[in-house]
């Protein structure tokens, strides 16, 4: 998966950006240069080191997304 350059990766989906968390840290645990997976990806290096962290530190878990803190949208349905 190639994320373009313009694309911003905070402002996908959680679940799309969970998913890219943990192909991005899958490749560099099969060998992959943290260095290709970022520009593979899109994405800065650094952010591939903190996914890596924070996988070494609590595991598949620390991956996961996380709820959405705040009050819950209001539905456009209501009339």
């Amino acid at each position: 998966m190639t994320v373009p350059p313009s694309l911003d990766a905070r402002s996908l989906d959680h679940r799309v950006l969970q998913a890219l968390r943990q192909r991005a840290v899958a490749a560099v645990e099969q060998g992959c240069s943290v260095a290709q997976v970022a520009a593979a990806m899109g994405l800065n290096r650094r952010t591939v080191f903190r996914w890596l962290a924070d996988y070494r530190r609590g595991g598949p878990q620390a991956l996961l997304a996380k709820p959405v803190p705040g009050r819950p949208r209001r539905s456009l349905d209501v009339p």
